[in-house]
């Protein structure tokens, strides 16, 4: 880790212009790239503030436990009937960011059967605080209600502000730094729109034309962890825009088509990863650097490339590793700590996608440099040749399979 920072210093030396809990802004220019994108804290703020007002509608605050169902539906039928309530549930679930959010959002009833999905889940979920937490999927009412009661929400309001007060510097500078790891050519002129939110089921993720940010993440209250994630994020939409024109115009069957979009993550996540390694705590990087784990992961990466191209029915197989993927995380996560999972070590767990894509990208970036990392970003058929180029023992990944180098090769050129 320490090689990779100085590297990183040593060959950006504006890469990281600010110090561990303050970001150095930078003055706003007239670029119109920066015009093009927008930063908006309003959906963390609504939140927030019903939030607020569902707590204090109690004497007792957020209640969940032994309570009664007679008191639940009155308690239901007294938020149903106060209009203040739906007003502002209303006016949070009318925020464009809620139609992505919402669409892998579910309710279940006892027996583990989904019963109500999307924006509903939401307005179930506040309709029944403060004294009832629905069955929602990631058990977000209850992660809400704890983080209230541990009193975290101020912390929250604190980058709510900061971002309020300093959007339009901080979209300008993250976009400055992902230019740094973006070809040449790459388009710039495109409309996005950030969203800060508070939910606590994805995390933060690119969708489009639409960033969203998650404040259930309590990394991000570090301005620096906040401008790499957004940094990140951002290098998402402009590289996979590069990526789709690129590798647009050939003819893939189904299979291919399968195999495609499981390396373009792979490509969009080993670059973006560059700005925001730093933000995985301690054991988590112990997991990343552990040589018997990356062996095991390379060897589940290269078995189900292998499995998909050699499959009758590709889509059904991708399907069944998408499904045993969470399960196999956990699975690396319990095996390889040394000691008791850290809550934070969850968000950072063990995966193909992140770990092998980093340390593909970042072993080029140690042995070629500068140089040889932008042409594997420009030429991304040539990324596990080049890997295999520049392999030695010291390296936690074995050499690439001649079989998958030349799959690889094959399906992005």
């Amino acid at each position: 880790m320490k090689k990779y920072l100085f590297i990183i210093l040593f060959l950006f030396p504006n890469f990281v212009a600010f110090s561990q809990n303050s970001i150095e802004i930078i003055e706003e220019s007239k670029n119109k790239e920066f015009k093009l994108v927008t930063i908006s804290a309003e959906p963390a703020l609504r939140f927030y503030n019903l939030m607020n007002y569902l707590e204090n509608k109690s004497n007792q605050g957020f209640n969940y436990k032994q309570v009664d169902r007679q008191s639940r539906r009155d308690n239901y039928k007294a938020n149903i009937n106060d209009k203040k309530i739906q007003g502002m549930i209303d006016s949070l679930l009318s925020l464009p960011v809620y139609e992505a959010i919402s669409e892998v959002s579910r309710i279940y009833n006892k027996y583990g059967i989904s019963v109500k999905k999307g924006k509903k889940t939401y307005r179930d979920a506040f309709n029944n605080l403060p004294i009832y937490c629905v069955a929602m999927n990631a058990g977000r009412p209850y992660t809400w209600v704890e983080y209230w009661i541990k009193d975290y929400k101020k912390e929250m309001f604190t980058i709510v502000d900061y971002v309020q007060k300093n959007g339009n510097k901080i979209i300008e500078y993250s976009i400055q730094q992902s230019k740094q790891l973006l070809p040449a050519e790459c388009n710039l002129n495109i409309g996005v729109d950030v969203f800060i939110v508070f939910d606590g089921n994805r995390g933060s993720f690119q969708k489009n034309n639409m960033i969203i940010l998650d404040l259930m993440n309590k990394n991000l209250y570090d301005t620096v962890t906040f401008q790499n994630v957004l940094t990140h994020e951002l290098h998402h939409r402009y590289y996979g825009e590069w990526l789709d024109k690129k590798l647009s115009g050939k003819k893939r069957d189904n299979k291919h088509k399968i195999l495609l979009m499981l390396q373009e993550s792979f490509l969009m996540e080993g670059v973006a990863q560059q700005y925001t390694i730093s933000s995985y705590n301690n054991q988590a990087l112990e997991l990343l650097y552990n040589r018997e784990l990356m062996k095991e992961i390379n060897d589940e990466w290269i078995s189900s490339i292998r499995e998909i191209n050699a499959s009758s029915f590709p889509k059904m197989s991708s399907v069944r590793i998408i499904r045993k993927q969470h399960s196999k995380e956990m699975q690396w996560l319990n095996n390889y700590c040394s000691k008791p999972v850290e809550n934070e070590t969850v968000q950072y767990r063990p995966s193909v996608i992140y770990y092998l894509s980093y340390h593909i990208y970042n072993s080029i970036l140690e042995k070629k440099g500068l140089k040889g990392l932008f042409y594997v970003i420009e030429n991304p058929d040539k990324l596990l040749s080049e890997y295999n180029s520049i392999y030695s023992e010291d390296l936690l990944i074995p050499m690439i399979p001649e079989d998958i180098v030349k799959l690889w090769a094959n399906n992005l050129e």
